[in-house]
């Protein structure tokens, strides 16, 4: 992993800029800015760069978009949608971009997450959950262990706790019996 120390007068988003100017694929290097300045912001939002906030992340995701309109890009809008909190257009995205080539259970997932934060009924939030197990490849690997983790939390808190029950136990399964925090809590 690569740590950039950036303080204001090292030119730093100058660099990016000029970067961006002299690349091949525009809408590439706009994604790759976009998300540097989404993860900063995400995993370390305490370290302040003033130039890069979640609108400048957005702002480089749409110019990708506008220049190559692929749903990658528009999924990394919605991403930092949901992270500002803007949950009813992050859910909209979320969903439109189900009806694409890119078309994963992550986006279900995203979409329910959105769903939950939007106080929508717990029907909802369960549906687009089994909306994402239901997405996953068979036989499901370890990486369905999120969605299975996430609906048996939903069925216990809406008191099916012999669904829950199977979920756990399949999680328990495809985890190999090495279990998480998530599990445990």
């Amino acid at each position: 992993m690569i740590q950039i120390e950036i303080d204001e007068g090292s030119g730093f988003c100058f660099g990016v800029t000029t970067a961006i100017k002299k690349a091949d694929q525009k809408d590439d290097a706009h994604f790759s800015y976009a998300q540097l300045i989404y993860r900063k912001e995400v995993y370390k939002p305490k370290v302040t760069y003033e130039p890069w906030s979640l609108d400048k992340a957005l702002e480089e995701a749409k110019i990708a978009y506008d220049i190559n309109p692929l749903p990658l890009y528009r999924h990394l809008q919605a991403q930092i949608l949901y992270t500002k909190e803007e949950y009813q257009q992050a859910y909209d995205m979320f969903l439109d971009l189900t009806k694409t080539d890119l078309r994963t259970s992550e986006l279900f997932y995203e979409a329910s997450l959105c769903k939950k934060m939007l106080k929508a009924p717990k029907e909802e939030v369960l549906a687009l959950i089994d909306s994402a197990i239901q997405v996953l490849p068979k036989p499901m690997t370890v990486e369905a262990a999120l969605y299975l983790i996430a609906r048996a939390h939903e069925l216990e808190e809406n008191g099916e706790y012999r669904k829950a029950v199977a979920d756990y136990n399949q999680y328990d399964t495809l985890m190999a019996g090495r279990l998480t925090a998530e599990f445990l809590r």
